[in-house]
């Protein structure tokens, strides 16, 4: 079930770019209905100061792309955006990912 290679999220770059977009091609089973596409996730950053994107890698791999809703004027954040590639789910991906998150955003100003 689960990998045991490390979780990290990373920067969205030009070197990664392609990657974290191509991974929203692998949905399956009309998941695609469900989170849009990572391209648009990241459009939308560029457009609010709030949006905190990262790539999900495990070890080298990209993995899928999260967004966080990053307030800390007003202590708030929020899980905006979260998928995981179809060949890597069920892997224990999301939930890793999840408790990662966490432990950043314990470490935000007013976050409880």
């Amino acid at each position: 079930m689960g990998s045991t290679q490390s979780i990290s999220l990373r920067p969205v770059t030009s070197d990664n770019l392609r990657e974290i977009v191509r991974l929203s091609d692998t949905l399956q089973d009309g998941q695609g209905h469900f989170v849009d596409p990572n391209d648009f996730s990241l459009a939308e950053a560029c457009t609010n100061v709030r949006a905190w994107p990262r790539g999900i890698f495990a070890g080298e791999t990209a993995v899928g792309f999260l967004m966080l809703h990053d307030d800390p004027d007003k202590g708030e954040y929020f899980l905006w955006r979260l998928m995981i590639g179809g060949q890597f789910q069920r892997r224990g991906y999301g939930r890793r990912v999840v408790e990662t998150l966490a432990e950043h955003v314990r470490t935000r100003p007013g976050a409880t």
